[in-house]
């Protein structure tokens, strides 16, 4: 939990240390992308759900209680369940921290039409509304669009 503890404080040391040499991030935006990142990859550790199961029988798991357990640390499998344990439980823990939930709810609505400004270039009106009333080639002039947790920015080329 080491992590969670200090992630926003990591996220300003990396930004501050990545402008030295390269463009200048905004660590809430790089959090909202983190934390993107880590729900995306809660879906691929859900299809691992059977195989932690067929390592450690699902009624043993209640007695597991500490990562050096010998069952997790199989002959089969010496180090790839506890790991995937592991990545399991640090992407639930930020998850929950995070409340990504609300995130989503926040900004899900803005994804889907910035998804559109860049699929449609303008052709839905809101997406035409959101590039200033440009469509069709001139949409296309859109260089540069990010999401934040202050919201959309929108910058011309």
């Amino acid at each position: 939990a080491v992590i969670l503890q200090h992630l926003d404080e990591m996220l300003e040391s990396f930004t501050r240390n990545f402008a030295k040499g390269g463009p200048s991030l905004d660590p809430q935006l790089l959090k909202w992308h983190v934390v993107l990142a880590a729900s995306l990859q809660s879906l691929a550790l859900l299809d691992l759900l059977p195989w932690l199961l067929s390592q450690v029988p699902p009624e043993e798991w209640r007695s597991v209680r500490t990562w050096k357990d010998n069952r997790l640390h199989t002959a089969s499998a010496p180090n790839e369940l506890w790991l995937c344990l592991k990545a399991f439980v640090n992407v639930a823990a930020l998850i929950q921290s995070c409340d990504v939930v609300t995130m989503m709810e926040a900004k899900v609505p803005e994804i889907i039409m910035l998804h559109q400004i860049w699929k449609g270039f303008g052709s839905d009106p809101r997406a035409s509304a959101a590039l200033g009333g440009r469509s069709g080639e001139e949409g296309k002039q859109l260089s540069w669009c990010a999401m934040s947790p202050q919201g959309s920015r929108l910058v011309d080329a």
